[in-house]
């Protein structure tokens, strides 16, 4: 009889041979995998978002040198590397958001803000 039982891959008690199974383990990496992927989504997600709400500042800046300044390179569309750079630098945000204020208050000292956007190698001509 015990023959017959491993002759049929069982064991001479019957039994399961090896560990036992990891289902739990095995869940709960799984879970966390997917956790983990789930936060890195979020990341990139709010990255890009926070990276267009830069773009749109960055064109209005634009925009409103052109039509208050009367400053003909800001009329031209923005270049690829312009928005690489502008997004990746916190320095020229901050001071592209305080003269866009400036601008929208009215009156502006448009050699004062050409100033001010080299002092953070904004490129202007």
């Amino acid at each position: 009889m015990v023959t017959e039982n491993v002759a049929q891959g069982g064991t001479e008690a019957g039994g399961h041979i090896g560990t036992a199974p990891h289902g739990k383990r095995n869940g709960l990496l799984a879970i966390g995998a997917l956790g983990a992927a789930a936060l890195i989504g979020l990341f990139y997600w709010q990255s890009a978002k926070s990276d267009t709400a830069a773009a749109e500042e960055l064109v209005s800046f634009r925009q409103s040198m052109a039509t208050q300044c009367k400053q003909e390179q800001f009329a031209r569309p923005v270049a690829k590397g312009l928005s690489d750079l502008y997004a990746d630098s916190s320095r020229m945000q901050a001071v592209v958001h305080d003269q866009l204020g400036s601008l929208k208050r009215g009156q502006p000292d448009c050699e004062q803000i050409i100033k001010s956007l080299k002092s953070v190698d904004f490129p202007v001509e």
